[in-house]
């Protein structure tokens, strides 16, 4: 067997990050409007998996971009995007 590298695991991740989270929180939303007004759920559900999706992106394509223009290679630094990212939502 080929053992998983590094930079695949990264890429797992970062895909994981983006496909999960909008999902996590269209449901969320869906779910809690859904007992009071079934088609308003339904309809935020949506919306709000498409904006936290389009901002998910968003935010990973700064990062990387960052990256990429302070030299960085393909081998990115968990942690320092992490701290990039905080430095980011603070601002």
């Amino acid at each position: 067997q080929t053992p998983l590298s590094e930079h695949r695991a990264k890429t797992i991740i970062m895909a994981l990050v983006g496909s999960v989270t909008p999902t996590a929180v269209s449901y969320t939303v869906g779910g809690l409007l859904w007992g009071v007004m079934p088609l308003a759920g339904l309809i935020a559900a949506m919306g709000s998996g498409a904006a936290v999706a389009g901002a998910a992106t968003r935010v990973m394509g700064d990062l990387f971009i960052d990256h990429f223009e302070l030299g960085g290679g393909a081998d990115f630094d968990l942690a320092d995007l992490r701290g990039r990212l905080r430095a980011r939502s603070a601002a």
